[in-house]
Order: C-alpha cells, then sequence, then structure tokens
C-alpha cells in the first residue's frame, strides 16, 4: 500500500485551467505537482497562459521539475522533458526549456 503524502502547494488558476506547485529544497526548484485542465478551447488557452506566467514570473531562473503519470513524459512538455530522479516513490522529470 502506496503511504500517504502531504503537502503544501501554491496554485495558479485561470477559468478552467490549474497549476498547482510548490518549491521543494532537495530539487533545488519549483515541482509542478498536477496541472488540470477542462477539455475545452479556452481551457487550453488559460492553460497556456498560465505556463507562460509561471515559466516567466514564478520560477525565473530555477529548474522546475514534474512527475508525471508512466507513459505521459512527453504529452504535455514534448521534447522538453528528461528523467531526473526519483522523490516519494515517482519518478521526477526536468523540464527544460
Amino acid at each position: 500500500m502506496t503511504e500517504i503524502k502531504f503537502h503544501h502547494c501554491t496554485v495558479l488558476q485561470k477559468g478552467e485551467a490549474f497549476i498547482y506547485y510548490m518549491y521543494n529544497r532537495n530539487l533545488e526548484g519549483f515541482l509542478i505537482a498536477s496541472i488540470v485542465c477542462a477539455d475545452n478551447t479556452v481551457a487550453k488557452v488559460h492553460l497556456a497562459s498560465l505556463l507562460k506566467y509561471f515559466f516567466a514570473e514564478v520560477s525565473r531562473s530555477k529548474s522546475v521539475y514534474c512527475s508525471l503519470f508512466d507513459g505521459d513524459e512527453n504529452k504535455l512538455f514534448p521534447g522538453h522533458v528528461t528523467p531526473h530522479s526519483e522523490l516519494n516513490g515517482m519518478q521526477v522529470y526536468k523540464i527544460e526549456f
């Protein structure tokens, strides 16, 4: 049985698009914990603007990491993720832009 982990996150929201993230000292960068987006064009445009804001204003020069479901490594950030390490039993990927 997998252990339940409790984390504090910051949330960016625009309409039906959300990015949940936190600064992780072990990674010395930001970890995107979750991205939620409705399946419509407006929400996807809002997600794009949230990601642009996140990388320009929040992370700035800090590294950004994410943990994705197996097989989804190149769906959200195609060609921009590389395996980095493991955290809480999950593979962590570095997002390279």
